[in-house]
């Protein structure tokens, strides 16, 4: 991995806090060289992580709320390894990761999900809205076990959502109607994205984005329907400043 840029909490990796205007590697936890075996970068606003080949993660820069996952809120500017949920070795078998401005979630392999850091809003899944600084289980959405059968997930803003089948499930804040079940309250469990009549689940989606208090899914037809804030025009539909509660339809 090579990182560059603002580096005041260690976001970089190179065991200092100087900015870099050029890239610079990513050392290995110890110090001693480069961090190797790396298949998967995500970053978010003062932090990193990288998925390794063995299915382990490594983060690294501000640690703020526990996002690195390794059981401290201390900032590192070297990677540390993210811990299981007991804290006794590290965090196995992951898929995929994504990184946000407080939180960061893990695909496992099982295509279950397991999310660490800030849980204010209910961005960490659990059914609590309690900071967690070691991974934790995303709950299914009657919380009565882990969340299933998980294609994707992304972590953005104060929330994540993520795939599951052809569907999407959202938790944490809501306020602007970014978990997109037309209530506009803060879930602690994910709930299910509605089609646009509000009438059943959004169907036949393939891939989910999702920047600050909005969000996007790409249908297999090729449509997009979005959700959320909608200040500067997010969703696409032609207009502003009108939140979109339920999934909307883009518009050319």
């Amino acid at each position: 991995a090579r990182c560059w840029g603002f580096n005041s909490a260690g976001e970089v990796g190179d065991n200092t806090t100087t900015n870099r205007t050029r890239p610079v590697t990513v050392l290995n936890p110890a110090g001693t060289g480069p961090l190797t075996d790396v298949a998967e970068i995500a970053i978010a606003s003062g932090a990193a992580c990288a998925r390794l080949t063995t299915g382990q993660v490594r983060c690294w820069g501000n640690n703020a709320n526990g996002r690195l996952g390794d059981g401290t809120t201390t900032n590192r500017a070297l990677p540390v390894t993210v811990l299981n949920p007991a804290g006794s070795g590290a965090l196995t078998d992951v898929a995929q990761i994504s990184i946000a401005q407080g939180h960061t979630c893990a695909r496992l392999n099982s295509n279950e999900v397991r999310c660490w850091g800030n849980g204010a809003d209910g961005r960490v899944g659990d059914g609590t809205g309690t900071t967690r600084v070691l991974a934790t289980a995303v709950l299914n959405p009657a919380g009565n076990g882990p969340l299933t059968g998980v294609g994707q997930v992304v972590a953005n803003g104060s929330g994540t959502c993520a795939r599951v089948g052809a569907q999407v499930r959202c938790w944490g804040d809501s306020v602007n109607g970014e978990t997109g079940d037309n209530v506009g309250a803060d879930r602690v469990l994910p709930v299910t994205v509605l089609n646009p009549p509000g009438l059943g689940p959004l169907t036949s989606v393939s891939q989910i984005a999702r920047t600050g208090a909005s969000a996007c899914a790409l249908l297999t037809n090729g449509e997009v329907r979005c959700w959320g804030d909608n200040a500067f025009g997010s969703i696409g539909d032609g207009t502003t400043g009108t939140d979109r509660f339920l999934a909307t339809a883009t518009q050319v």
